[in-house]
């Protein structure tokens, strides 16, 4: 798709005039082994790419020190880096931006990211289930914390002294809920905990499930569980996990190939030694075959969904993917006008927002539904064309992000964007279709 875009630029270049700024860098420091990922926020970042890319490799690409990062994500507003390995210290983060031309544009961010060496700090995992109970329809589950050691030396974890190149069980006794372990940064990237779950009922018809351990930096204020199969063959088993502080979570369940909402509830959580717990039965109607479902807390939280087969009690794992859009940091403002590469949107009484796109496309949704960590999906109406046709139903998408919007429109024919809108922008729009 990239370099059939690039040939379409051949023909109509559009260089990057514009000055490009960095707004911010989130976040601002990583272990000196790295692969941490860094999302730089600012303006006219990364323009669309053009023949002279590929032929004179000028592409655009993000430095950190002397090292080169890897983008995983782009665009004019955003970029996502995987920071490379570097010494300790801190170093300037250079970006070599795309301009459609020959030359790249160069932007240096000084002494922007800081790598720390891992030293006696200490690493949080959730393990989400850490102990045996007892099932519904007779079954009683065992749970095995299990510590793999991949280094050439013994390390401790909570008590335990695991020997080089070995895999021992941990001695824990908290409650089934899940609970936090803290692990030596020294030695984190060189261990392996999994939480080891099966049914004793059911010992010769399965092995059991491997459940994650999870970094806290995996947490995330909305968490969004797809391609959930709704089959009454299988019951369906939300658990999330929160701090303490969080009183409950908010539950949507729809219908992943339409966004229709077809489950929204607000449930109280449990409150363990170190962090609050949710465990939910999922539901819907059959008519919808594939569900999708969204938590929120309110602050940082993690999920996954468990399927059980009625029959031979297997279990299958549905979690969350890390590689996900970058948090808000704030919403800004929504009421006003926005505008950006020709599309335009205004918004009144603070939730109602008119869209026209390319000048030939033109919706009408409502803010109310809006997240409070900036994601929306809402459900609106599209007309095309220059004259005057009925409204079609469709789902408006996207995140409202410290003045930017990316939103993408989607009917029962088509998906529109994702496009960015800019709050306030003087960018003239595209008049209307004739």
């Amino acid at each position: 798709m990239r370099r059939a875009l690039a040939v379409l630029l051949f023909v109509f270049p559009l260089p990057l005039l514009a000055q490009s700024s960095v707004s911010t860098i989130t976040p601002t420091s990583g272990l000196v082994g790295s692969s941490t990922i860094v999302h730089l926020q600012g303006t006219n970042l990364f323009s669309p790419p053009s023949p002279n890319c590929w032929i004179f490799q000028t592409c655009g690409e993000v430095s950190f020190g002397d090292a080169a990062g890897s983008i995983i994500y782009e665009s004019s507003d955003d970029l996502l880096v995987v920071a490379p390995p570097h010494a300790a210290g801190t170093v300037d983060i250079s970006l070599s931006l795309p301009t459609g031309g020959l030359t790249p544009k160069l932007l240096t961010l000084k002494n922007a990211f800081t790598y720390e060496d891992p030293g006696n700090t200490t690493v949080r995992l959730l393990l989400p289930v850490a102990a045996g109970t007892q099932g519904i329809l007779n079954t009683s589950w065992q749970t095995d914390v299990l510590a793999h050691n991949e280094t050439t030396s013994p390390v401790v974890i909570a008590g335990t002294t695991i020997p080089p190149l070995t895999t021992q069980k941990l001695a824990l006794s908290p409650a089934s809920t899940g609970m936090f372990l803290q692990i030596p940064r020294s030695v984190f990237e060189g261990v392996t905990i999994t939480t080891h779950v099966h049914d004793t009922t059911h010992d010769a018809e399965s092995l059991g499930v491997d459940v994650p351990s999870v970094p806290e930096t995996q947490f995330r204020p909305t968490v969004v569980l797809t391609g959930v199969p709704n089959d009454g063959r299988y019951r369906i088993l939300l658990r999330a996990y929160g701090y303490l502080g969080v009183f409950g979570f908010l539950v949507r369940v729809r219908d992943d190939s339409t966004g229709e909402l077809l489950v929204s509830t607000q449930s109280p959580v449990i409150v363990a030694s170190d962090l609050t717990y949710l465990q939910m039965p999922i539901s819907a109607p059959q008519t919808s075959h594939t569900l999708r479902v969204e938590v929120w807390g309110g602050t940082p939280i993690w999920a996954f969904l468990t399927l059980t087969n009625n029959t031979t009690e297997n279990v299958t794992l549905i979690t969350p993917s890390v590689a996900i859009a970058p948090e808000a940091p704030s919403l800004g403002p929504i009421q006003g006008h926005w505008a950006h590469a020709g599309n335009c949107m205004e918004v009144t009484n603070n939730t109602v927002a008119s869209v026209s796109y390319n000048g030939c496309t033109f919706g009408s949704f409502d803010f109310a539904g809006i997240y409070p960590d900036g994601h929306f999906d809402v459900g609106g109406t599209v007309t095309h064309g220059g004259a005057v046709q009925p409204p079609e139903p469709a789902r408006f998408s996207g995140l409202l992000n410290n003045g930017t919007i990316a939103l993408t429109i989607k009917t029962a024919t088509q998906t529109i964007g994702p496009f960015t809108l800019i709050f306030g922008s003087t960018e003239p729009c595209t008049p209307p279709c004739p």
